[in-house]
C-alpha cells in the first residue's frame, strides 16, 4: 500500500461487480447494469456497465431498445395490462384502468 493515493484502488471492485451481474445475465441483474449506466458516479462505472449491457444485448441477439424492453417491471401484468387474481376457490380478473 505504499506509495498510493487513498481509495485509489476503491473503484476495482464495484467494476468487477458489474463483470459479475453482466455474466448472471438474469433480468433482474441487467436491470440493475441499467442502473448504473444511468445514475453511477465516477463516470468509469458508467461507461463499464454501458459496455457491459451492450455486450448483454449482443448475446441475446436484441437491440438495446429490445433489451429495455425486457428488463422494464412488469408488475405481474400481462400484455392488456391487466391480471388473473387466483384466491382459492375463485377467480377473479382486474383490468387495466388506462386508455
Amino acid at each position: 500500500m505504499r506509495g498510493r493515493w487513498p481509495g485509489q484502488d476503491g473503484i476495482g471492485p464495484p467494476l468487477k461487480a458489474l463483470d459479475v451481474l453482466a455474466s448472471i445475465g438474469t433480468d433482474v441483474a441487467v436491470m440493475q447494469l441499467h442502473l448504473v449506466a444511468e445514475k453511477a458516479r465516477p463516470k468509469r462505472l458508467k461507461k463499464k456497465a454501458g459496455q457491459l449491457l451492450v455486450q448483454v444485448a449482443d448475446d441475446r441477439g436484441l437491440t438495446m431498445e429490445q433489451l429495455g424492453d425486457r428488463i422494464v417491471p412488469d408488475f405481474g401484468l400481462d400484455a392488456d395490462g391487466g391480471r388473473t387474481l387466483d384466491y382459492g376457490p375463485g377467480r377473479s380478473r382486474s383490468a387495466s384502468t388506462s386508455g
